[in-house]
């Protein structure tokens, strides 16, 4: 399991979502308050922010009028099993529409998507914050919590995408 998985299984579930991982791929499962059995399945990415990416382009692509028409029979009315009125199967998928977009509100908010991987001899910290002492901060309180003692004398240089030095701390 990718290391977001866990915290967006919790973020997901506590909002009304079943998660199940199979491989590369996560299953988002949500039951409408009429029973509509809706998902999104995403492929899980090593990057975060693309994964959540994902999730709002799932979200901006769902046609709620389309997937309302695929519930709808000759006659005007609801088949397979969907509610009988329109209007409830337009209730229904706005909201299915309506969760993702809470799903990927939430997890934009909620998840920390710092990561911490060995390399070399040089630690690699993706980080949202634009110090790099509040970097090197985050990296010993990590360090802290699974029992690791920085006590090495060393330098972190904070770098833009394009790789230009914008900050640095030595410790």
């Amino acid at each position: 399991m990718n290391n977001y998985m866990e915290k967006v299984t919790e973020i997901a579930e506590a909002l009304g979502w079943s998660v199940t991982v199979d491989g590369e791929d996560a299953d988002f499962q949500y039951y409408t308050n009429y029973g509509q059995d809706c998902h999104m399945n995403i492929t899980l990415t090593e990057d975060y922010d693309t994964f959540i990416a994902t999730i709002y382009n799932y979200y901006e692509n769902y046609d709620v009028s389309e997937e309302t028409s695929l519930w709808i029979d000759s006659t005007g009315h609801g088949k397979n099993g969907a509610p009988y009125e329109i209007e409830d199967i337009l209730n229904d998928m706005n909201e299915f529409e309506a969760a993702m977009l809470e799903l990927w509100e939430n997890l934009k908010e909620k998840v920390n998507v710092n990561e911490l991987y060995i390399s070399n001899a040089h630690i690699y910290f993706k980080s949202t914050d634009s110090s790099a002492e509040a970097i090197f901060n985050q990296l010993q309180e990590i360090c802290l919590q699974n029992g690791i003692e920085l006590s090495l004398a060393g330098k972190i240089i904070l770098r833009d995408s394009d790789g230009n030095d914008i900050d640095e701390y030595v410790y």
